[in-house]
């Protein structure tokens, strides 16, 4: 019930927002949403394709078709992309990415955007995260500059963000 009305609330209060960030389609950046919960975390990135690739339309070369497969590649496995402290012993259970101008559904002239969600079991608690590593994030799309969050803790709903060369993401103190 509690996992529910925690989603339920994220939705809510986030539809908005993002719908306001697809209109501003800002190169550079991207939206995150967080969802913590006892021991679980789950994470949806929102960003314009030329973000994370470098443009936004499909691939035209052989190169450009490649750094995509590997683009599509490193979202799937998402794992990589977020430092969770080793204490809470995270595993991925689940990734899911929407890429429709990589993945043969865009239209030509439209904004191309990429969507990724992951989903954490984990074994010790998560509740009292207030701060996520982006480092690897950063890493691996390095024209990524900013990010701005909307988190959903047990604690309450926080708004963070971070902008390079920070690489933590802080919320709820």
């Amino acid at each position: 019930m509690h996992a529910a009305r925690l989603l339920m609330l994220l939705a809510l209060c986030t539809a908005a927002p993002l719908h306001a960030a697809e209109a501003a389609h800002q190169h550079g950046s991207a939206r995150l949403e967080l969802v913590v919960e006892a021991h679980s975390l789950s994470l949806a990135l929102d960003a314009p394709q030329d973000s994370l690739l470098g443009h936004e339309r499909a691939p035209r070369t052989a190169a450009e078709q490649q750094a995509a497969q590997a683009l599509l590649a490193t979202l799937k496995a998402g794992a990589t992309l977020w430092r969770l402290p080793p204490a809470l012993q995270c595993q991925l259970r689940s990734a899911e990415v929407d890429a429709p101008m990589l993945q043969g559904g865009g239209r030509p002239g439209e904004h191309a955007d990429v969507e990724a969600r992951w989903q954490f079991d984990c074994r010790a608690r998560v509740d009292g995260l207030r701060q996520l590593d982006l480092g690897p994030l950063l890493d691996a799309f390095p024209r990524l500059q900013q990010l701005q969050a909307q988190v959903a803790a047990p604690a309450g709903q926080y708004q963070a963000s971070a902008k390079r060369p920070q690489r933590l993401l802080a919320w709820g103190r």
